[in-house]
């Protein structure tokens, strides 16, 4: 299979649980980088949220910067430290993904070591699951990571002025603001929506460690009336996607 190709990169996702998707470079793109030079991905798969967040760091001009990923497929850990061997990294940035679970990695990291901390994570609590255990790992929590146990992990590594990102659909999106209550405070939520007018199908929230007063909104549609991709979407992706 051919590399996915993104503008100033490519990436390996073959051998991952999950594959290169629109979630991954939404959340890619929208996660806060201001003044950020640390940043954990959580259930990484092959890296390509990291390696979006690198790209706009390395364009903004950023420096020291360390990006570490974890999960516990052991086949897309090693294709995240492929893809990073290949990376058109500057010296500035450096890479390191682990086999970990986030309860392993808040026991071995130092605490509030992180300025930005992301998630794509699983989601699917009821449905059907998949046969293959890989792709059960990658979609379903029961049994691997709960969003109680990701937003107190996430609230244990985060810096005092640090920001975590997540990407959900709607109805998982509330439930995780639910088990955030006493580790996390919503600051921004973009929802988005497959076309004007559909319900939105995918929420990104940026939540951080102390209390906000107002929560910031945003909307965006990926495609418009005539189901070509939005302006919005263009503007925002533009420097990933070859076509834009």
């Amino acid at each position: 299979m051919e590399p996915f190709r993104f503008k100033h990169f490519a990436l390996r996702h073959e051998a991952s649980s999950q594959r290169i998707g629109t979630d991954s470079v939404l959340l890619g793109v929208l996660a806060p980088i201001e003044n950020v030079h640390t940043v954990l991905d959580v259930g990484c798969g092959c890296g390509v949220i990291g390696f979006c967040i690198a790209d706009r760091l390395r364009r903004a001009g950023n420096k020291d910067i360390v990006i570490t990923g974890v999960d516990i497929d052991t086949a897309s850990v090693q294709e995240a430290q492929e893809n990073a061997a290949h990376f058109p990294t500057p010296d500035a940035i450096r890479f390191e993904f682990r086999k970990e679970s986030i309860q392993e990695h808040v026991r071995l990291a130092e605490p509030h070591c992180y300025d930005l901390i992301v998630s794509n994570p699983p989601f699917f609590v009821s449905s059907l699951k998949p046969a293959d255990e890989r792709r059960r790992q990658a979609r379903h929590t029961d049994g691997t990571l709960s969003f109680c146990e990701l937003a107190e992990g996430a609230s244990k590594l985060l810096t005092p002025a640090g920001r975590f990102a997540v990407i959900l659909p709607t109805t998982e999106s509330k439930a995780f603001e639910e088990a955030a209550t006493g580790h996390l405070h919503l600051m921004q939520q973009t929802v988005i929506r497959p076309l004007p007018g559909k319900p939105v199908h995918r929420i990104v929230s940026i939540f951080t460690l102390k209390p906000v007063s107002h929560v910031e909104q945003a909307e965006l549609s990926i495609r418009d009336e005539g189901h070509h991709f939005s302006e919005g979407y263009r503007q925002l992706t533009k420097e990933f996607y070859l076509e834009f």
